[in-house]
């Protein structure tokens, strides 16, 4: 799971670059949906899923709604609005609620990521203090196990107390 984490861009991400990309994918998506001409049906709705649970994953759920936005938007210049119009109003507010739900559940599962790695680096912090109050200190900028060396071990706990430093050491 952390693995996946690595490659996913750093948090927070500039607005254009969210949203340009989150239109990007929205847009090749788009492009494979004309490309499968007729065979993807009237509403074809499917195509436009997985563009808009990345861009949720990868950015924030402003760049989830960005991308829902921009497909209904082309999902609606390709029907034929003077035929059902009714039915189309509905297929897209549909779509429209699925959308939100999934923008909503890509960010909770991108939260729930990084919560679990905060609390796997909370827990080798944890199992460093316990080998130092045992007198058995690893360091990883030496490569060895050292008795007795308490002051250097909470030494080297206190310097790296940032979250960033400690996932940088983890891995």
């Amino acid at each position: 799971m952390e693995a996946l984490l690595k490659f996913l861009p750093a948090r927070p991400q500039p607005i254009a670059v969210r949203y340009g990309a989150s239109a990007a994918l929205v847009l090749v998506s788009f492009a494979l949906r004309l490309g499968a001409g007729p065979a993807a049906g009237e509403y074809s709705f499917i195509f436009f899923i997985p563009p808009i649970l990345a861009a949720s994953v990868l950015f924030d759920r402003g760049s989830g709604f960005v991308a829902t936005a921009l497909s209904a938007a082309l999902v609606g210049v390709l029907l034929n609005w003077r035929v059902g119009a009714f039915n189309h109003i509905a297929a897209l507010t549909l779509f429209i609620c699925v959308s939100l739900f999934v923008v909503i559940v890509g960010e909770g599962m991108r939260k729930a990521l990084e919560k679990s790695a905060a609390a796997g680096d909370e827990l080798q912090l944890a199992a460093w203090a316990d080998d130092a109050r045992r007198d058995r200190v690893w360091l990883p900028h030496h490569d060895c196990y050292s008795g007795g060396r308490m002051k250097r071990a909470v030494l080297w706990l206190l310097c790296h107390v940032e979250q960033k430093t400690i996932r940088a050491a983890v891995n």
